[in-house]
């Protein structure tokens, strides 16, 4: 049987990072790709980064199904709860 694909900060790469507001909180835009499941990379692509504390989540219920939806998504704010000694490499301290 085939081991699940296991995503870690590893398989993420920052190509940029550039500071686009910097007041009571950070923002700021990433350039950067990360392997699929299916193993090839993404194409490089941009997200914006709120820099705060940690955050809670929203897990979506259908009560006409009884069922919890579950999503398996990259999440590049999740990255830095990992740990892993590579996050830090690229995570604001």
């Amino acid at each position: 049987m085939t081991e699940p694909f296991q995503f870690n900060a590893s398989d993420v790469t920052i190509e940029k990072r550039e500071t686009v507001f910097q007041g009571f909180f950070r923002m700021d835009k990433l350039w950067l790709t990360h392997a699929r499941f299916d193993g090839r990379d993404m194409p490089v692509f941009t997200r914006e980064l709120f820099i705060r504390g940690d955050a809670t989540c929203v897990l979506p219920y259908d009560p006409v199904r009884d069922e919890v939806v579950l999503l398996e998504q990259f999440r590049l704010g999740a990255l830095a709860a990992i740990n892993h000694p590579g996050c830090w490499n690229w995570w604001p301290g």
